[in-house]
C-alpha cells in the first residue's frame, strides 16, 4: 500500500478531480473524489491504530482462549476508533471542499459546487456566501454526527 498512498499523497487534488471527471460521469466522479482525498488518511490512522494495539492484551487474550471475534470487537476497535476518530473532522471538512470542487468543475444536476458556479457566473455574491453559509451548516452537523458516533462507539461494551 506504500506506492499507492504515496501517488495518492501526492497527485494534486485539481488532476484527481480532472481525471475522475474525464473517466466518470460528472454526477458519480465526486463521489470518487472524495473517496480517493480521504483514503490515505483513513487508511493510516486504521493502520496506526492497528499497530499500537497493546500486545500485551493480545497475549492474555491468547493465554485465555478468546476468540479472534472478541478480539477484534474488544481489542482492535476500541483503538482503532480512537485513532480514526482523532482525524474524521479534519478528513470530512477536506473531504467537502474536495467534493464540491469536482462538482465545480463536473456540474452535476442538484448539487452545491454547480450552484456555486452558477452563482459565480452571475456575479451574485450573496448567493456565493448564501451557499458558503449551507457547507459551513452542513459540515459542522455531519462533524457533530461523526463525534456522537464515535462517542457512542467508546462506550458500546
Amino acid at each position: 500500500m506504500v506506492p499507492l498512498l504515496a501517488l495518492l499523497r501526492s497527485v494534486p487534488t485539481l488532476a484527481v478531480i480532472i481525471l475522475t471527471l474525464i473517466w466518470l460521469s460528472s454526477d458519480t466522479a465526486p463521489i470518487l473524489i472524495g473517496i480517493i482525498v480521504v483514503f490515505p488518511i483513513l487508511y493510516e490512522s486504521v493502520y496506526r491504530g492497528m499497530m499500537n494495539v497493546d500486545i500485551r492484551l493480545i497475549q492474555m487474550a491468547d493465554l485465555y482462549s478468546v476468540s479472534r471475534v472478541e478480539i477484534i470487537k474488544d481489542i482492535y476497535l476500541p483503538t482503532i476508533f480512537m485513532y480514526v476518530g482523532s482525524v474524521i473532522g479534519s478528513s470530512l471538512g477536506l473531504t467537502l471542499k474536495s467534493v464540491i470542487a469536482g462538482e465545480v468543475l463536473g456540474q452535476p444536476r442538484f448539487s452545491i459546487g454547480a450552484s456555486l458556479q452558477l452563482e459565480k457566473l452571475f456575479l451574485n455574491t450573496a448567493g456565493v456566501f448564501a451557499w458558503i453559509v449551507v457547507v459551513v451548516i452542513l459540515a459542522t452537523a455531519l462533524e457533530y454526527l461523526i463525534r456522537f458516533v464515535f462517542a457512542r462507539t467508546e462506550n458500546w461494551k
